[in-house]
């Protein structure tokens, strides 16, 4: 005969055959193998609370994924989320740690639970209506939004969605919008499965993640409720996970680059040229604002 197997995570597990007489066969290991990608450099390995900031990560054997969840503002269907086409999470807020029989385990009974985490966030489940709604504590706001037609299955829900008197969410300390309209910049996402009869919470996902090849990811940082140091994971779709350290901080600067140049004085002095070479040793010019003393300057995974 032959099985599709369940889920799960690497290692060796045993199967048995069970007849519908109750006759059970003797057991056999069978082995799960997963991928095995690793992160070299994240640039650069620190951000902004607010997320919302560009990284380059380096490493091997990454994978692309598929994921789904509600974006766009609509909040009755669940589609494909385009912009993460690999999973990285930064953080470990979530409930998976909790015995099911505590507070905020997700355990559902009656159809219906609740799981409160840290940052002030909020999730309701319904399962006769089919609903999430999902709430945040910030900025002396509480922002709500109700997902419809939830269908029990893993999908990404959009922090940004979330309204508190028609004002979109933005983290704290955002400065670059006031939530009057939507931008679809997401901040963060939030991923929710049923497993064992619980809803399963994990905050944390970037909301934009390009893949670039098998060595390189270009991500957009998720928001974070403090400064801290945090684990930044990479999962492949076969469970293959890849970890590292990321810190977030609340800087004061808000540096920003306008222009890039290499410039060397023409033969006949008349005018400036850039150029560039993949030997490096040439000095560029960099044009912006708000760039501090003892500053790094990375280039590609280089400083």
């Amino acid at each position: 005969m032959k099985v599709i197997t369940p889920k799960r995570e690497a290692g060796t597990v045993q199967v048995t055959v069970v007849n519908n007489d109750l006759g059970v066969s003797n057991e056999m290991p069978y082995t799960f193998t997963a991928s095995a990608p690793t992160i070299t450099t994240v640039s650069p390995n620190k951000g902004r609370k607010q997320g919302v900031e560009i990284k380059d990560i380096y490493g091997s054997e990454f994978y692309r994924s598929v994921i789904n969840g509600y974006t766009n503002n609509v909040d009755d269907s669940i589609v494909e989320l385009t912009d993460i086409e690999t999973i990285v999470r930064f953080g470990s807020i979530d409930n998976k740690n909790i015995a099911r029989e505590q507070p905020n385990s997700g355990l559902i009974f009656n159809q219906r639970t609740t799981v409160e985490l840290e940052g002030g966030l909020r999730v309701s489940y319904d399962g006769d209506a089919n609903t999430i709604t999902m709430s945040v504590e910030e900025n002396g706001k509480v922002y709500t939004r109700v997902f419809n037609n939830y269908d029990d299955s893993d999908a990404y829900f959009p922090m940004e969605m979330l309204t508190s008197d028609s004002i979109y969410y933005t983290p704290n300390g955002y400065t670059e919008g006031d939530g009057t309209t939507y931008t679809n910049k997401i901040f963060e996402y939030v991923r929710m499965y049923i497993e064992d009869k619980r809803l399963m919470v994990e905050r944390g996902y970037a909301p934009k993640v390009e893949y670039d090849n098998v060595n390189h990811l270009v991500v957009t940082t998720p928001s974070y409720y403090t400064i801290d140091p945090v684990t930044l994971a990479i999962t492949n779709p076969d469970g293959g996970v890849a970890t590292t350290t990321f810190e977030y901080t609340n800087p004061d600067s808000n540096p920003k680059i306008y222009s890039i140049g290499a410039k060397i004085i023409s033969p006949d002095q008349s005018y400036w040229m850039v150029e560039g070479a993949v030997n490096g040793s040439i000095e560029i010019e960099i044009l912006g604002l708000d760039f501090r003393e003892n500053l790094q300057v990375r280039v590609g995974e280089k400083k």
